[in-house]
This record gives structure tokens, sequence and C-alpha cells, in this order.
């Protein structure tokens, strides 16, 4: 249920008025007050991905590089075919010392790839499109008498429906991930990543603001993170935000 209202959500996602008199702010350089202003639309769940676009646009003028990459990956999520989002993304991070790869390897990565450079809308309609023609090419299997038209409409009905099917898990993928965030931005400059959730573990590796890890546990004061297969370990929650 939660992940058809937030499709629903997105679908219909207009810009408000709040929304245009943050812009206008924007566009007078009242970069301080425009960020009040879009962040007040989040504070009345507005979610977009234009919004979150703003707000990272706004922390990236008022040079707070970390907080605009981390808006910029919000609204990414949402919308992973917007190119100006991935150059914005690019650009800020070439100020980072960080660059690390958090993208998975093999069979696993090339699924992960392939569900994520769609939102969630474009999984939901194919979705839909693929099991209404399925049922459509069903229905002329059963009413036309020629042989090879109901052949040829009951196999295209079969594959339609199966793709549509198939379209079910990345559709859910997607919504899932915007609901429950396993990705976050790093806030703090060189930070110390720890064996075990305790400041008296050993160091095993550093990390610079502007980075994006993996989530992968947690408890009431740290979590558990990963850049890669070799590079896994705790920091402090205080020290990231979710994506």
């Amino acid at each position: 249920m939660k992940n058809l209202i937030l499709f629903l959500l997105f679908i219909a996602g207009i810009p408000s008025i709040g929304f245009s008199s943050a812009d206008d702010l924007y566009k007078q350089q009242k970069y301080d007050s425009a960020l009040v202003a879009f962040q007040a639309e989040l504070g009345a769940d507005n979610y977009s991905s234009d919004l979150f676009f703003a707000i990272g646009n706004c922390y990236y003028r008022l040079g707070d590089r970390v907080h605009a990459i981390l808006y910029y990956e919000k609204a990414l999520k949402l919308d992973p075919d917007n190119e100006d989002l991935k150059a914005n993304i690019a650009f800020v991070k070439r100020g980072f010392k960080d660059k690390v790869n958090t993208d998975r390897s093999g069979i696993s990565g090339w699924y992960f790839t392939l569900v994520n450079s769609k939102g969630i809308n474009y999984w939901s309609w194919l979705l839909i499109i693929c099991i209404n023609f399925g049922f459509l090419s069903l229905i002329v299997h059963r009413i036309v008498s020629d042989a090879k038209i109901r052949s040829l409409s009951f196999g295209m009905g079969i594959v339609s429906i199966a793709i549509g099917i198939l379209c079910i898990f990345p559709a859910s993928f997607r919504a899932s991930s915007i609901l429950e965030s396993n990705q976050a931005i790093v806030l703090e400059n060189n930070l110390d990543v720890k064996s075990e959730p305790s400041d008296n573990a050993n160091t095993v590796f550093r990390i610079s603001e502007g980075a994006k890890v993996n989530l992968r546990s947690e408890n009431e004061e740290w979590v558990e993170i990963s850049i890669d297969d070799a590079n896994i370990g705790w920091i402090k929650k205080e020290n990231l935000e979710k994506i």
C-alpha cells in the first residue's frame, strides 16, 4: 500500500505555490531565504525531484557542497534519467578528495544498474502497459478464427504478461529504495571508520566528506557502512545523512 501511495504521489507531483515563491527568491539570488522556503515544502511532505534539485542548488550557492551533493543524490534517486543532475553531481564532486566507487559488480551489479537506470514511474508504466497489452492479445486470440493470428496473439499475450510480471520486481525495488534508503552521504571530513561500533576500536580506513556509502546495519548510535567489498566499517550516525 505504501508503494502504491508513493507512486500516485510522484505521478501527481505538481509544483505548489510555495515552490513558485521559493523559486522567485532563488532567481533574486536570495539563497538563504529560498532555502528556508524550499525546506518548508519538504516539511509539508511535497517531495519531488525538482524540489530536492532546488534545495541542492541553494546549498551549492551558499558554499555547502556536502549538502548540495546530498540533495542532488536525493533528486537523482527519484529521477535517474536527469542528465542535469548527473552533471551537477559530477561537477561538485570534483572538489572532494575521495574518489570512491559504490557500484556492485558481477551479475548483481548488472541487475542493480539496470533497475536503478530508470525511475519508479518507468517500471510502473511498463508493467501496466505490458499487462494490458497481454490481456488484449489474449482476447484477440479468443475472438478471431484465423489460425495464424490466434497463434501470434497468444504468444504475444503470454510474453507481454510475463514481462509485466517481471517488472513488478524492479518497480517494487525502486519504491522500497525511496521509502527505505540504503545509501548515505558522509558529512564530516577525514572521518575515522572503525572496525567495531566503539570509539576505542581500531581505525580501518578514513573517509572524507561528500563520499557516498552503502548502509549495511546499525544500532542506536553507530551504522555499519561499506564502500566496496574491501572497505567496511562503522561510523556514528551523526556523521552521515541518508539519501
